[in-house]
């Protein structure tokens, strides 16, 4: 899953240096995001979804999700 997982990094190393809203394609909004910041929608109850996250520039989060995903993937 090369690919994959570099469209992963990617996405959350332009979080980290940017900040900003993420949102996948087939993604639905209900409500406007306008209001909401540093969040990452859950998936299940102990696991985070990457298909719609808002971090601010360096935000602790994902500076933490970028070194987890540093130290998980090969």
């Amino acid at each position: 899953f090369k690919v994959e997982h570099l469209a992963d990094a990617l996405r959350f190393f332009i979080l980290y240096k940017y900040g900003g809203y993420y949102v996948d394609m087939d993604v639905i909004m209900m409500q406007p995001l306008t209001l909401h910041r540093n969040f990452a929608a859950a998936e299940t109850s102990d696991t985070l979804s990457i298909g719609a996250m808002h971090f601010d520039y360096m935000h602790p989060t994902i500076t933490d999700v970028l070194e987890e995903f540093r130290k998980s993937y090969r």
